[in-house]
């Protein structure tokens, strides 16, 4: 089966895969090894204010402190909550699908004045570094480094950690992902005032052992200066990172029904396309903001929304955006679309236009989460029921573009909300 067959029929199918047909799912952490490095405790993201935030930024004279290496590793894929007693006990500042974490961060050590120069494995729980062997893609990697580039950071996956419940679709999943924490690492990133240089890697995705790991792309400090996106926020960035999350356990189904105004819509669009360039497209299924009838819209880098279809029947479009036994879509103000050109990445027999449109499609989707928090929503992501209904509904059957991922937008329920799956409720709570 060639590559570009197999993005069609398998990665697209949105069914969960039989049960015993794989290998059982490995860990969501990798096990710590003798010799660790110790970080220090994270500090919180500085506070800057978004003329400083997004002045022009100046490479760090050599490579990040290990005080800097706690913080942004902290803010990229730490622990913000563990609740041993749930279902899903970890909770990182990126989502995963049920919390199974495919993705791992390493941080690339070329020249550090207390680190001999390798890779650092970094690990959520315990909060180290944990040297990792030389892969054999250690010399491609290294190949991606700018000159006079002191240290950066690896973003990998381990597909098997949700191949045994998504199947083939877990490539697409993984990708997804990896979009959403290279965004977040770029925010945190930010914060400290350091420019990142991303260098995708091919994939070479391999199903033969189930804690097999992928590399997906290097992200450098940049040797030049650069001057970030001009993009705000209502509230502090650290408080949005902080506090983005994707719904409380089964509340997240059942969100309690809100309104928003449109300047609230169109902050959280600009946001979100601060920093796409042209790579891809937003739009949103508008169903309760001020100011803005119901229907399908586009909305441009200035956030400004353009009506495309008003919807004669929101049923169809609720039943359209998510898989049963389903989420309740009516109270929600809205649902995002992110959409990305897609015929060549079909016509394509390789994988990285497949990695990089979803892992575009994932940054952005991280950027509206954050946006949402900052608005104390939830932000939802998840795969449409029926992504040729949204091809439509969107006019993407003249453009040549394709849904690839949605963003629901919602209010939390108290945490004692009494739920029944399978009956969603709508009146105010």
């Amino acid at each position: 089966m060639t590559a570009a067959t197999q993005f069609y029929t398998t990665t697209y199918q949105k069914r969960t895969a039989p049960r015993g047909l794989f290998t059982p799912a490995a860990a969501p952490f990798t096990a710590a090894r003798d010799a660790e490095v110790i970080l220090p405790a994270p500090a919180p993201l500085p506070e800057r204010d978004w003329a400083q935030l997004h002045a022009p930024k100046a490479r760090p004279a050599g490579a990040l402190t290990l005080e800097q290496i706690a913080s942004v590793a902290f803010h990229t894929l730490g622990l913000t909550r563990y609740e041993p007693t749930e279902h899903y006990a970890f909770h990182r500042l990126a989502p995963s699908p049920r919390c199974r974490y495919p993705t791992e961060l390493h941080y690339v050590a070329l020249r550090h004045p207390h680190l001999p120069a390798g890779l650092y494995r970094y690990h959520p729980v315990r909060h180290t570094l944990q040297p990792a062997a030389s892969p054999a893609w250690w010399a491609s990697l290294l190949a991606t480094a700018p000159a006079g580039c002191a240290d950066g950071w690896l973003l990998s996956s381990v597909p098997g950690r949700v191949r045994n419940t998504y199947g083939d679709f877990s490539t697409r999943l993984m990708f997804l992902e990896a979009g959403h924490v290279t965004e977040q690492l770029r925010l945190a990133l930010d914060t400290h005032g350091l420019e990142a240089a991303d260098s995708p890697l091919t994939a070479d995705l391999r199903w033969d052992a189930p804690d097999a790991e992928v590399p997906l792309s290097a992200v450098w400090h940049a040797p030049f200066p650069h001057a970030g996106p001009v993009a705000d926020l209502p509230v502090p960035l650290n408080r949005s990172l902080l506090q983005r999350h994707s719904g409380h356990g089964f509340n997240g189904m059942f969100p309690s029904p809100v309104r928003l105004p449109v300047r609230s819509v169109e902050r959280m669009a600009r946001y979100a396309l601060a920093r796409t360039g042209h790579a891809g497209s937003l739009h949103a299924l508008i169903r309760h903001v001020d100011g803005l009838p119901a229907g399908a819209y586009a909305f441009d880098p200035s956030g400004r929304p353009t009506l495309r279809r008003p919807l004669d029947d929101p049923g169809e479009s609720d039943r359209a955006a998510f898989i049963a036994p389903g989420f309740d879509v009516r109270p929600c103000p809205l649902v995002w679309f992110v959409a990305v050109q897609t015929g060549d990445l079909y016509a394509s027999d390789r994988w990285e236009p497949y990695q990089q449109a979803h892992g575009f499609a994932g940054g952005l989707a991280q950027r509206l989460g954050v946006a949402a928090a900052a608005h104390d929503l939830f932000a939802r992501p998840a795969v449409s029921h029926d992504e040729q209904y949204f091809d439509w509904l969107f006019g993407f059957t003249q453009t040549g573009q394709t849904t690839l991922y949605e963003v629901l937008v919602g209010r939390d329920r108290d945490q004692g909300f009494p739920q029944r799956l399978g009956r969603p409720v709508t009146a105010p709570a």
